[in-house]
């Protein structure tokens, strides 16, 4: 009897240890007083397009990602982890896109312009609620930049 029930405790072990790391977006490389090197992963994006007052918008989602929160710029997929780090002088913080693939947005199903993060609301506003775009960086066709670390 304890053999068997050692032996589901095993497989549910190994089943729950399989689940969690599928569900990993990040892999941490190097662990050193020195220096932390992490890797990203990004499933497939998932388009909807949305309809709005001010026309189409695409809203992009992934799994195991959050959805940017920099009011009037495109609502894009990020990942938040904390870090912890020893208290020291002088941290540096460098992103290095590594293997990239630029894709045509038509291909991904990416028909519209990605729509714009909105601030939150709370569930007793009432009153209308426009929808916040920041001109200047939909006008511009180029990469903007947000803060890698706060």
């Amino acid at each position: 009897m304890k053999n068997i029930l050692l032996f589901f405790v095993v497989i549910i072990t190994l089943f729950t240890t399989e689940i969690s790391a599928q569900n990993e977006h990040y892999r941490v490389v190097e662990n050193s007083f020195e220096k932390v090197k992490i890797n990203f992963t990004v499933d497939p994006i998932s388009p909807v397009d949305v309809k709005t007052d001010q026309g189409f918008f695409t809203r992009l989602t992934t799994d195991g990602y959050i959805s940017s929160t920099s009011v009037g710029n495109p609502e894009l997929p990020v990942m938040v982890k904390m870090i912890e780090i020893p208290l020291c002088d002088g941290i540096h913080i460098t992103a290095t896109p590594g293997d990239f693939v630029i894709y045509d947005a038509a291909e991904l199903g990416i028909n519209h312009p990605v729509f714009p993060a909105q601030p939150s609301y709370s569930k007793s506003h009432e009153g209308t609620i426009d929808l916040i775009k920041n001109a200047s960086t939909y006008a511009t066709n180029a990469f903007y930049e947000a803060e890698l670390a706060i």
